[in-house]
């Protein structure tokens, strides 16, 4: 129940239903179901954008099934420490992960894993600015998930090579990856991919220069992420509007509301390196509009600021607005 509900993206729920397995499976002393505890437990508290809390449960996990010789735990730890290790820009642990449960799942003759494997590794080499590769081992990833019905992996897929293509600056091409991956998405119920696809079809068509599309997406997408309690998706939505807003300012967002609102993302434990690849441009285009007092004294109130008023502030009238991701 704790997996299901993980990936219909409902995490409160999900973190119950593990927490109660895991006291189930330690007073019955199954170490191997403790482990996928720890695991489920681990991987909801990363679609939280809560990655010191999912180190917290993936890594004594990691640990338990060497000790227990259970190799699918093994894998399967590794490849979620894999993911949280990318989202918090650590390339070597991410390559170092990935490597090793792909050699796992390869002598288990797991597809479902090895195509999990290539995913990470597809990560890897976005950090390491090799977007062509990135592209081969998503394309292996997604073809694998297809060959064996995993909707979910198919959905991915698609948008980790929109990833790869948008990084390259193909972003039309980029643009018809996000729309591919949303049916799997609904088709499975899973809301987290939909936001994830909706926010970076957000940045595709800021690429195209179709602004106040962009500027829907980005607001939907922070809609969506924030009521799953995903923070790191909706952060970077955030980012998104900023950068909008720097470019085509709306009324009543002023550029120290923007630095403000920056400010608070950056502060906030949910910041992670997906979002920092956005902040640079931006933090460039503040110091060439502002003096460095006034930027810096904005950063500052922005981190003293609660994320939810930043929320309502930068989605402005937009809170009356809906886009479903059927229109998408």
């Amino acid at each position: 129940l704790g997996y299901a509900y993980r990936q219909v993206s409902d995490y409160p729920t999900a973190l119950t239903h593990l927490e109660e397995g895991l006291a189930l499976a330690r007073s019955v002393e199954d170490a191997a179901l403790s482990t996928a505890a720890l695991i489920g437990l681990g991987w909801s508290l990363m679609g939280q954008g809560n990655y010191e809390a999912a180190l917290e449960q993936l890594e004594p996990a990691l640990a338990a099934a060497r000790q227990g010789g259970d190799l699918h735990g093994v894998a399967l730890a590794l490849s979620h420490l894999g993911d949280v290790a990318y989202r918090r820009g650590d390339s070597a642990a991410a390559s170092r992960y990935a490597w090793e449960c792909l050699t796992l799942y390869q002598a288990l003759g797991d597809r479902q894993g090895i195509a999990g494997a290539f995913r990470v590794l597809g990560f890897v080499s976005y950090m390491q600015g090799d977007y062509d590769d990135a592209l081969r081992y998503h394309e292996a990833s997604r073809s694998m998930y297809l060959e064996i019905g995993d909707r979910w992996g198919v959905g991915t897929g698609y948008i980790n090579l929109g990833e790869a293509a948008r990084r390259l600056g193909r972003f039309a091409e980029a643009a018809e990856y996000y729309a591919r991956s949303l049916p799997y998405f609904k088709e499975i119920g899973n809301r987290f991919g939909a936001a994830i696809a909706t926010l970076n079809l957000g940045h595709a068509t800021q690429g195209l220069g179709d602004l106040e599309r962009a500027r829907e997406y980005f607001c939907a997408s922070v809609e969506q992420s924030w009521a799953l309690g995903a923070l790191a998706v909706a952060l970077e939505g955030v980012v998104g509007l900023v950068r909008l807003q720097l470019e085509a300012p709306v009324a009543g967002m002023t550029v120290e509301r923007a630095a403000e609102a920056l400010g608070c993302v950056q502060s906030h434990p949910a910041y992670n390196a997906e979002i920092a690849q956005f902040t640079g441009a931006i933090m460039e285009s503040l110091c060439a509009r502002l003096d460095e007092a006034t930027l810096a004294a904005a950063l500052a109130r922005g981190a003293a600021r609660d994320v939810e008023g930043v929320f309502a502030e930068v989605l402005g009238e937009r809170l009356g607005t809906q886009m479903n991701a059927d229109e998408r």
